[in-house]
Parts: C-alpha cells; structure tokens; sequence
C-alpha cells in the first residue's frame, strides 16, 4: 500500500520519489536522531518528506497523529537549518477506509496533513 501510495504523490508533485534515504542528526559518532521518512521528493523549490500511516481504525486517529507530529515537529526543526535555500515540507500522509478529513488537529509549522483514502 505504501508504495501505491508514494507513487501517487509523485504523480501530484512531479519529481523522483527515493526511498530508505537516512537522515541523521548530531555528530557522526553521537547522532541525537536519525530518520527515515517513507518517501523523500525533490522538486525545483521544494524538498518533500512524506510519512504515511495506516489508519485502520478512526478512534485511533488522534493519538497515532498527535504523536507522530510531535516527532515529526522535532525533525523538521532540527533538520531545517540544513536543507538550505529550499521549501522544507513535511507531509504526513493519513491513509484510511474512514473519512479522516473532517478531524481537527493542531499542525505544527512545517507540517501538513494529507488525507488518502483506501
């Protein structure tokens, strides 16, 4: 599922989509994190990472998003600084038989939502 799910966000944002690329942070030796997103997309002005979570029951929505978007918080502010003088845009990609469009949270900067439906 994950990888018809990349492949349709390529199809949306155009660019190659690369997977099991490691981002670390820290020094070599003593990283503080290291992340590998599902998917990493470069555009012209844009450098995409996409986390996708399978949703398979609504109730379970908001912790699993509450959660995953203050990790993700955390990468986004880290790796920042290093991604130079492009848009740093992290996706996380909510993927569900249920409509979890209609659910509120509170997305930090840095973070967007996107909703696809199984």
């Amino acid at each position: 599922m994950e990888q018809m799910i990349l492949a349709e966000l390529q199809k949306k944002y155009g660019g190659e989509i690369k997977t099991l690329i490691h981002f670390m942070y820290g020094r070599p030796d003593k990283p503080e994190f290291r992340y590998t997103p599902d998917g990493t997309l470069q555009t012209k002005d844009t450098l995409y990472f996409f986390e996708i979570k399978y949703v398979l029951k609504p109730e379970f929505a908001e912790n699993i998003v509450k959660s995953t978007l203050k990790y993700l918080s955390e990468v986004y502010s880290k790796l920042l600084p290093s991604i130079g003088d492009k848009k740093f845009v992290i996706k996380l990609v909510l993927a569900s038989g249920y409509d979890l469009g209609k659910m509120n949270f509170e997305i930090p900067k840095g973070i967007e939502i996107e909703f696809f439906k199984v």
